[in-house]
């Protein structure tokens, strides 16, 4: 605690606060529906090319189990919609970084002008 308090001691009180963290749910749809995306890619692709990122096999057990605590969720409740808008934010950091490397010329990119 000590470490703490002389890590903040210099930090001005009107500090702008952290952004939150993401809802631990938020962030396993993103990963686990990224593998089922990645097998979808996987798929189209020779049997020779399926290595590295794409040769690993998406985490079914965890896709399905993730499936059923959201499913058995009421969505009207305060954490299923912090769910939602914390994935929502976390496509958001996605699609701004993907912007702030694919800006081309000044121009934003296709991904940008897709959403």
């Amino acid at each position: 605690m000590a470490t703490l308090d002389e890590a903040l001691a210099n930090v001005p009180a009107d500090a702008p606060l952290p952004a939150p963290f993401l809802h631990p749910d938020a962030v396993a749809y993103l990963v686990l529906g990224s593998q089922m995306g990645t097998e979808m890619m996987r798929r189209g692709l020779p049997d020779d090319q399926q290595t590295g990122y794409f040769g690993q096999d998406p985490d079914m057990t965890a896709w399905r189990a993730f499936c059923a605590r959201m499913g058995a969720m009421d969505s009207t409740t305060p954490e299923a919609q912090r769910i939602l808008s914390d994935a929502n934010r976390a496509f958001a950091i996605f699609t701004a970084a993907a912007d702030s490397i694919l800006m081309l010329d000044g121009h934003a990119s296709p991904l940008a002008r897709a959403s």
